[in-house]
């Protein structure tokens, strides 16, 4: 299942994948990425297109990606865990 670019704007999840790959520039990240989760970079250019939509697993697996970045750093607690 596809999911449109409604709950994201296109430049809303290039931040994030920006920020998912430690604040490198768009093409950087994209290539990151695609390399990272064999993605054919043509597909992903596709998805920040106005008429394409990407697969609705990418803005959680990005999310996913900060989130161990942020165990790995010492700077986050288990979801639940007192402050």
């Amino acid at each position: 299942m596809r999911l449109q670019l409604d709950s994201m704007t296109k430049e809303e999840l290039i931040q994030l994948m920006q920020t998912a790959y430690d604040g490198a520039s768009k093409e950087t990240a994209r290539k990151s990425f695609a390399e990272e989760f064999n993605v054919p970079y043509k597909t992903l250019r596709g998805w920040f297109t106005r008429s394409r939509s990407h697969p609705d697993w990418v803005e959680p697996v990005l999310r996913m990606k900060l989130k161990l970045m942020e165990y790995e750093n010492g700077n986050a607690k288990p979801d639940g865990a007192a402050s």
